[in-house]
């Protein structure tokens, strides 16, 4: 979510750069509307693709992953949620890490 607003407002003043094309009228740019038209929705299209899908299909891997009992896979490298196995610890305990 940090990056949220950079990248809508990037989407988005494509969008606005590229609508004096979609809207011109004259003969010359009848030939250059159907390449702005592809990249001005191509690019809204793409947008919305990242930002609401690409979430939700990390969610559901998620909670597949958390039904099929495999939590360690997404956990970070600096210390997930379950901490790190300290070697030579005898019973294998489990100790929270501190990054």
């Amino acid at each position: 979510m940090a990056r949220f607003r950079a990248i809508v407002l990037t989407s988005l003043t494509t969008f606005l750069g590229l609508t004096p094309m979609l809207l011109e009228k004259s003969m010359q740019a009848r030939f250059l509307i159907p390449m702005a038209t592809s990249l001005a929705f191509g690019v809204l299209f793409a947008t919305a693709v990242t930002m609401i899908m690409v979430p939700v299909c990390y969610l559901i891997l998620h909670d597949l992953m958390r039904l099929f009992g495999h939590s360690g896979a997404l956990r970070s490298r600096r210390g997930g949620a379950g901490g790190d196995v300290v070697a030579g610890s005898g019973s294998g305990s489990k100790v929270e890490a501190v990054a």
